[in-house]
Order: C-alpha cells, then sequence, then structure tokens
C-alpha cells in the first residue's frame, strides 16, 4: 500500500478569485406604539310619587378608542403604517307607571334636570359635584321619594416597542 506523506493546504491567491463571504443583510429596525382606552358610565333613577306613581330611568353609556403606529426603516427605506378605531353605545330605559299631574311632572323634571346634570359632573370627573348636585334639590313635595345610583369605570393602556 503507497501512503503519500500529507501536505500542508495552501489556499489560492486572491487573484484566483477568492472571495470574501458577504455580510448578512441587515434587519429592519422597527418601532410599534399602541394606545387603548375604554369608558363606561351607567346610572339609574327611581322615583315614587306621593299618591304611588313610578318613574324609572336607566342608562349605561360606552366609548372606546384604540390607536396603533408602526415605523419600520431597512437600509435607506422607511415604512410608517397607523390604524385607529372609536366605537360608541349609549342604552336608555324609561318607564312610566301612574297617572301624573303637573306638580308631580313638575317635580319630576326638576329632579331629571339635577340627575343629567349629576351624570355630567361626573363624567368631568367630579364626583363631589354630582354628589353636591343631587343632594341640593330642595323641596320636591309630590314626591314620597327617590334613589339614584351612578358608576363610572375608567380603563387605558399603552404599550411602545423598539425592535432592531
Amino acid at each position: 500500500m503507497n501512503v503519500n506523506a500529507l501536505q500542508p493546504f495552501q489556499p489560492p491567491p486572491a487573484s484566483l478569485g477568492a472571495r470574501r463571504a458577504a455580510p448578512p443583510p441587515r434587519r429592519p429596525q422597527t418601532a410599534a406604539s399602541a394606545q387603548a382606552s375604554a369608558r363606561e358610565l351607567s346610572g339609574s333613577l327611581s322615583i315614587t310619587t306621593a299618591d304611588g306613581d313610578r318613574v324609572t330611568l336607566s342608562f349605561q353609556a360606552a366609548a372606546s378608542l384604540s390607536s396603533a403606529q408602526w415605523d419600520t426603516r431597512r437600509g435607506g427605506s422607511r415604512q410608517r403604517s397607523e390604524t385607529s378605531s372609536a366605537s360608541q353605545a349609549l342604552n336608555v330605559s324609561v318607564s312610566f307607571e301612574g297617572e301624573f299631574d303637573q306638580r308631580e311632572l313638575a317635580d319630576i323634571r326638576k329632579l331629571l334636570d339635577s340627575f343629567t346634570g349629576a351624570v355630567g359632573d361626573l363624567a368631568r370627573n367630579s364626583v363631589e359635584g354630582a354628589y353636591g348636585r343631587m343632594s341640593g334639590l330642595g323641596a320636591l313635595e309630590s314626591l314620597a321619594g327617590f334613589t339614584y345610583g351612578l358608576q363610572m369605570n375608567e380603563a387605558s393602556a399603552g404599550l411602545v416597542a423598539r425592535y432592531a
């Protein structure tokens, strides 16, 4: 068996077409942000007149907003995208039971005006204003009583990210 001696490897000279490996392609740089917010306001009002007639009102209002932006750069080019959406909903229920005279209607109107003002105060984040408006009604002589409730829920979130 014929065994030749091992010889060291000699790379070919550069002039014979040796090539350098190309650098890997640059990854795009991306920045993204997103925001979302939602708000819900709900309430109810129940009124009983001195002679037992009833008025009941309830409502639920909701609104949401969301948006997102992307910005991608690769080499000398740039691509930007945006999207947004908004929605609103309102549900109202009103019921009347009985016969109302002019005095009862006037007191109910006064109470409803204060209630809608209190809803507006709460929507502007003034809990004290809403409470003050409902507790400062004065005499409503044709009414035996009323109960009310108001509630507001808010939520928001945001995200900012950068990918390189």
